[in-house]
């Protein structure tokens, strides 16, 4: 099972997944605060969870980690691999595109001046230059 390459890029799949669930995405800057933009909420830079919580890009990451994993697997039968690879590839198109919606929406509740990227962008932007 390990022997196979697609096996070590699904498994890379999932440490960037579950690692970008953990980490701050970026944050906000506000006149009165600063706010870290993570998986399930926005956060005051103390630790204090804001109202404004977008759950279901966690919950995406979250599923999009379990069928990578869940496609591992599936080594002998590689058409149903490639069809949890299809469904994780569709899944995380609806992510960046509900992830781009609440970042304007997160942005005009706040009322931020500027958003910077955090340590999970840029492992992402890491990866992906290589």
């Amino acid at each position: 099972m390990i022997q196979r390459i697609q096996t070590l890029y699904l498994l890379m799949v999932v440490a960037s997944l579950v690692t970008a669930i953990f980490m701050p995405w970026g944050s906000f800057f506000t006149s009165e605060a600063v706010y870290s933009y993570e998986a399930f909420a926005v956060k005051t830079a103390v630790g204090q969870a804001e109202s404004i919580g977008f759950w279901a890009l966690g919950v995406i990451l979250a599923v999009c980690a379990l069928s990578a994993f869940v496609a591992i697997f599936f080594f002998k039968k590689r058409l149903t691999q490639v069809r949890f690879c299809i469904f994780n590839l569709i899944a995380l198109i609806g992510f960046y595109i509900v992830f781009l919606i609440a970042l304007f929406v997160t942005k005009a509740q706040l009322d931020a001046i500027l958003f910077d990227q955090g340590p999970a962008c840029h492992f992402a932007w890491c990866i992906r230059a290589r």
